[in-house]
């Protein structure tokens, strides 16, 4: 081979690999925006998950908060790392302790989240912190004890209708409604602390 044509198939080479580098990095930008609205999904869906993402200070707080109000949250605090599953399920379940029973409620509409053995796996771990039976109840009427993922919502939402009509009374966002017409809506709100 001359040398020309040892040139020519260098080339070749390197433009097969500067395309298999772009077409790798157009993937990335791909999964990347698929990702970015995964997100934008989630928080037109609920707002406050997309909050969450941005400041994990506050959900360190509402952990804390809830942990003192919902004996099962800190229950399930107790136990080790839980799949994404197992700990779906738990959020979304109740518990009332007796003597001998744990009993745990889940309702009827949230029956889905037992797919993948994840009640299975839930008990076992729960047996960790309690010799207690364990028993699961799945009723369609729900109970008034609130579960975890519901305690999230509550607690959120009175701080962002806390803020928000502390904002309504603010002066100075009457002054800038009125000078720019301005609206905001609660959704709209971020909230920086919880107390």
């Amino acid at each position: 081979m001359n040398h020309i044509t040892n040139l020519v198939l260098k080339n070749r080479n390197e433009l097969f690999e500067n395309k298999k580098k772009i077409i790798s990095l157009n993937n990335k930008i791909n999964k990347k925006n698929h990702y970015i609205k995964k997100i934008n999904l989630l928080s037109n869906k609920n707002n406050y998950q997309l909050q969450f993402l941005k400041n994990n200070k506050i959900i360190i707080r509402l952990k804390e908060k809830i942990k003192k109000i919902d004996p099962w949250y800190a229950e399930i605090c107790k136990l080790k790392k839980l799949p994404i599953h197992v700990k779906q399920l738990a959020m979304h379940t109740s518990y009332k302790n007796t003597l001998n029973y744990w009993y745990i409620y889940l309702t009827d509409k949230k029956k889905h989240l037992m797919q993948y053995n994840t009640w299975i796996f839930l008990k076992k771990e729960l047996h960790t912190i309690t010799t207690k039976k364990i028993q699961l109840i799945v009723e369609e009427k729900k109970e008034h004890i609130l579960t975890p993922y519901e305690w999230f919502h509550k607690i959120y939402k009175e701080k962002i209708s806390e803020e928000y009509s502390s904002l309504k009374k603010d002066t100075n966002i009457k002054i800038l409604k009125k000078f720019f017409n301005l609206t905001f809506q609660k959704n709209n709100i971020n909230l920086f602390a919880i107390d």
